[in-house]
């Protein structure tokens, strides 16, 4: 798996359900890479850092709490809405016409949710997932030889960045920074933001390379 499918399926993961004691201590025993040039991003991966080793040990439950208010709806008025049509939609409601436009995008690529999934498809989560995935089929295109393969898994990688989910995240990212009782997932929210922000300007410089030399790809898409 190339590093930023990883990336995106540990973002994925994040916002699909609550943290276990799996994830945790998968957490627990991870080192969150450096990335010096991005500023926000890095110190988002040392604030996630720090909380995961200085967790008390109720954290399980402190971090299920906080999901439940973020992305479960428990308390609507403190709740993030992980949800494309609810940031986008003039109605501020679930499953409206940008619903309709990410059903219409996973069909157009070939995309099927995880099957143990029962959140609508433009949960944030779900959105990410198809991410990793175009990820994975771009890298395995290169790896191929196919360099029209691996052009067209990027630029959709880049239609869904910029079409969907930049689109919305950063008010969601917000509405989680003013919500969370927690250091987590408000790192969180700020690992996924800056994530994105740095990934479309890797898409872009990626786009451009790909044109001017086709099968430009091998060693940068991971």
């Amino acid at each position: 798996m190339t590093a930023r499918s990883g990336a995106y399926r540990l973002l994925a993961r994040l916002w699909m359900e609550e943290i276990d004691e799996e994830f945790w201590q998968g957490l627990s025993a991870a080192a969150l890479l450096g990335v010096p040039e991005h500023l926000q991003l890095d110190s988002a991966y040392r604030t996630m850092e720090r909380y995961v080793q200085g967790a008390p040990g109720n954290v399980l439950k402190l971090l299920a709490a906080d999901y439940a208010v973020l992305c479960r709806g428990v308390d609507p008025n403190r709740g993030a809405d992980p949800y494309e049509s609810v940031h986008r939609s003039s109605l501020g409601l679930m499953m409206q016409d940008e619903w309709e436009a990410v059903l219409h995008f996973y069909r157009s690529v070939g995309y099927s949710r995880t099957a143990s999934s029962v959140e609508p498809e433009d949960h944030l989560g779900i959105e990410l997932e198809c991410m990793a995935h175009l990820c994975q089929r771009a890298a395995d295109a290169s790896l191929q030889g196919d360099a029209a393969a691996a052009l067209d898994a990027v630029e959709q990688q880049d239609t869904l960045l910029n079409e969907h989910l930049l689109k919305w995240v950063l008010d969601f990212v917000q509405a989680v920074l003013g919500a969370a009782d927690t250091e987590f997932y408000r790192a969180a929210a700020t690992i996924t933001q800056e994530y994105l922000l740095m990934d479309r300007e890797f898409l872009q410089r990626l786009r451009e390379e790909m044109l001017v030399i086709p099968g430009t790809l091998a060693s940068t898409v991971a």
